[in-house]
């Protein structure tokens, strides 16, 4: 966006937005809801989209005709499906994730909506984690005795790929707005992660979690204080943290 004025947003339509990516990964799923999601609330926000990006859609923006192209595309794989059922739901799945991903770009081009959709994306693991824990999934020593991966509301892998996302959004709101009191977070909802990770036995989930924190606190936020004693115990600290 570099130096681009902004239009002020709407606090109303940003508490929605969060509230559509809970209902949609989290709420949903949990009160056997996700087609509210899925042809309603996805539907709506992709309007309000649209309403927002309507100047750039008149002039032609490539990302709006990228996207078209992938769904008018996939509609050719209509011959390797056996029944038309099948095809139908997954043409219905792509179509979720292209309204998504235009969701996304109409309501952070003109019109910073971003810290909304990363809030959500938070909020969300948290839900989850806490959905796990009233299921029953994680015990004293995180994981259960049951060892098997399809116990969980949602597939095992997509709690790590959630945390990752998260992770990333943690990261994206500090360096927006870098807060002393905010470091709690960026200590505390890792770890959380961490345990999700490990309970649903996802070691992509471990490996790219740690990775990106031990990047983040190593190389993109660095100690900018020049004393040596302080920048010791620094390195010290979260060397014990790892």
């Amino acid at each position: 966006m570099g130096n681009k004025i902004l239009k002020p947003t709407s606090k109303l339509l940003g508490f929605f937005i969060i509230f559509v990516i809970i209902f949609l990964n989290a709420l949903g799923p949990y009160f056997k809801l996700q087609q509210v999601a899925t042809f309603g609330l996805i539907p709506l926000l992709a309007v309000f989209a649209f309403t927002f990006d309507i100047k750039n859609f008149k002039e032609g923006k490539k990302e709006f005709k990228f996207l078209v192209t992938i769904l008018v595309l996939s509609i050719t794989t209509i011959f390797y499906y056996k029944g038309f059922e099948q095809f139908s739901t997954n043409f219905f799945l792509l179509l979720g994730a292209v309204l998504s991903a235009y969701i996304v770009i109409g309501l952070t081009k003109d019109i910073d909506y971003s810290t909304y959709f990363h809030i959500g994306y938070i909020i969300t693991i948290l839900i989850l984690f806490l959905i796990m824990i009233l299921n029953g999934n994680i015990g004293i020593n995180f994981a259960t005795e049951l060892d098997f991966r399809d116990r969980f509301l949602l597939n095992a892998n997509s709690y790590s790929y959630y945390c990752v996302f998260a992770n990333f959004s943690l990261f994206y709101l500090y360096l927006k707005k870098p807060k002393k009191s905010f470091l709690i977070f960026l200590v505390v909802l890792p770890l959380i992660f961490t345990i999700i990770a490990f309970t649903t036995e996802s070691r992509a989930g471990l490996l790219l979690i740690i990775l990106i924190n031990i990047f983040f606190w190593f190389f993109v936020n660095k100690e900018q204080n020049k004393k040596i004693h302080k920048k010791i115990v620094r390195i010290l600290f979260l060397i014990l943290l790892f």
